[in-house]
């Protein structure tokens, strides 16, 4: 009876422990999961170098069924997707965003405006983001280099939750989404 009780006390302690997912970019794409100080998973994210080459035709009539399909998807995701919104807004914070942009294009007018478009990208990014989800901390920088060609991004973003509210957001997505699928499957 005592090593059932502590096993729901572990159990439940687990659950409410906070929850950090980072993502960072070094020479790949990072990420790592770090439950209360322990860290969980960590893996590198590389990127295949060896894709298919396809022919152009083939190329221009994927993109076409892709962009169809697109539509079609974004619209069943959007009627669907508001009270996972809801709860995605108030259960998972994002606890820090580190952003440091690098831009030279070896000419001062160009390089002004790629670093002023810059600016307007990533806080209308970050405006998105706000409005979905509550940001605790972010800082921006955006370097130019005048006499060189240059571009680099590098960031760090922290998302901050508890188990038991991911494990919520995933029963809420798999009841909303499972009608919806059975729904398109009819048509």
């Amino acid at each position: 009876m005592l090593f059932v009780s502590l096993t729901f006390l572990l159990l439940f302690l687990v659950l409410f422990l906070p929850l950090r997912i980072i993502v960072y970019n070094e020479v790949s794409l990072c990420l790592r999961i770090k439950l209360g100080s322990f860290t969980v998973y960590k893996r590198a994210l590389k990127k295949d170098k060896n894709k298919d080459k396809k022919s152009t035709e083939e190329k221009v009539n994927d993109t076409d069924k892709k962009a169809t399909s697109l539509t079609n998807k974004i619209k069943y995701y959007l009627e669907s997707s508001r009270p996972i919104a809801v709860l995605v807004k108030k259960y998972i914070e994002i606890e820090s965003i580190f952003l440091n942009a690098e831009i030279g294009t070896s000419e001062a007018a160009s390089t002004a405006i790629s670093v002023g478009v810059m600016w307007s990208a990533i806080y209308r990014i970050l405006g998105v983001l706000g409005s979905f989800m509550y940001i605790t901390d972010h800082k921006v920088n955006v370097t130019p280099f005048f006499n060189e060609k240059k571009f680099s991004l590098k960031g760090k973003c922290i998302f901050k939750s508890r188990l038991v509210y991911i494990i919520i957001i995933a029963i809420t997505i798999l009841i909303k989404f499972k009608p919806l699928r059975a729904r398109r499957s009819k048509q």
